[in-house]
Order: C-alpha cells, then structure tokens, then sequence
C-alpha cells in the first residue's frame, strides 16, 4: 500500500470526500473502531502530513509525562 506515491493517496483522499462528502478520517472513524481505526487514522495523517503527526504524537506523549508529573 505505502509503495505507491504519495500523490496519489492524497487524490484518492481528495477524490473521496468529493465523492461521499465526508473526510475519509471521519469516515474511518465512523466505520471502524479500536486498534484498527487507530492504524488506519495514522496511516491517513501520517500521509497526509508526516511532520504534523509526529509532532502531534510527541506532544501528546509529553502531555501524559506531564500529567503523571503532576500526580505526585
């Protein structure tokens, strides 16, 4: 799946909401649930925007450090 250009995921993405009207995050969202929806959803952003979701992930990772921090 991921060997394929990423233009192309991203018109299939475009394609898609044009299509059905909806993103294909809230499609996935609405469709599937758990482990899978997780994997799925990272696969889109990750796509989408490399850079957005690591820094995404990190800040909420930092953000759960800083709850258990806070805890004590």
């Amino acid at each position: 799946m991921l060997l394929q250009p990423l233009p192309l995921f991203l018109l299939v993405f475009h394609e898609y909401q044009q299509m059905c009207g909806r993103d294909i995050v809230k499609s996935i969202c609405r469709e599937m649930s758990g482990d899978v929806e997780d994997g799925m959803v990272a696969v889109v952003k990750c796509i989408r925007n490399t850079p957005e979701y690591f820094a995404e992930r990190l800040h909420k990772a930092m953000a759960v450090r800083n709850n258990c921090f806070s805890l004590r």
